[in-house]
């Protein structure tokens, strides 16, 4: 089930990867650094890489998608470095949040535990068999979420009424589950699938 993630481009996660972590250091430096030198070099890469742009409407599709999502796509700097377990109509996530996903002070963002059970879940309806969209999701966050600790964070597909498909997850830290999640999502017959996604 690999191939629901991304297929092979290393030179472009090669890059993703150097970006995540300038994002990640940027976000750690000490802020009494005289940041003109380095401001001027990111600047000048970041043109460097901007001559290099395609129109938007030539990345969508459904695999392109999977490679640009905000959650798990491998060519996507603001996605966390996750792995993933795939089995039936189950999916585990394993990774760490780093200071990029912060909300709170010391811990992650609820949006992004949002996004995560939003994603996972969507992949686990997807390995089910099921493509579907999103018509409800209900996250319960049962305490904060610290930041650069292992997370695990597990979906599966609980019940499927014709296009109605409920599912489930819980992110845990260690034994401790801090948030579950559960999702309505309506299946789309072919026509909305390639409408959606291509």
């Amino acid at each position: 089930m690999s191939d629901l993630i991304d297929p092979a481009r290393p030179e472009r996660y090669r890059l993703t990867r150097a970006t995540r972590r300038l994002i990640e250091a940027v976000r750690k430096m000490d802020p009494d650094v005289d940041l003109s030198q380095i401001a001027a070099q990111v600047e000048k890469l970041t043109s460097e890489v901007e001559k290099h742009q395609i129109e938007i409407g030539e990345q969508r599709g459904r695999g392109n998608y999977r490679r640009r999502s905000p959650l798990v796509g491998r060519s996507n700097a603001m996605a966390p470095p996750f792995t993933y377990e795939f089995d039936s109509d189950q999916v585990a996530v394993h990774g760490t949040f780093g200071l990029a996903y912060e909300g709170p002070p010391g811990f992650v963002h609820g949006g992004w535990i949002s996004l995560a059970f939003d994603e996972i879940m969507g992949m686990a309806n997807a390995i089910g068999g099921h493509v579907a969209l999103t018509a409800r999701l209900t996250v319960k966050y049962r305490e904060p979420t610290p930041l650069e600790q292992p997370v695990r964070i597990e979906a599966h597909t609980k019940k499927v009424e014709g296009r109605r498909i409920t599912t489930i997850g819980t992110l845990s830290v260690g034994e401790k589950v801090t948030a579950e999640a559960e999702g309505l999502f309506i299946a789309l017959d072919e026509k909305r699938t390639k409408k959606h996604f291509g």
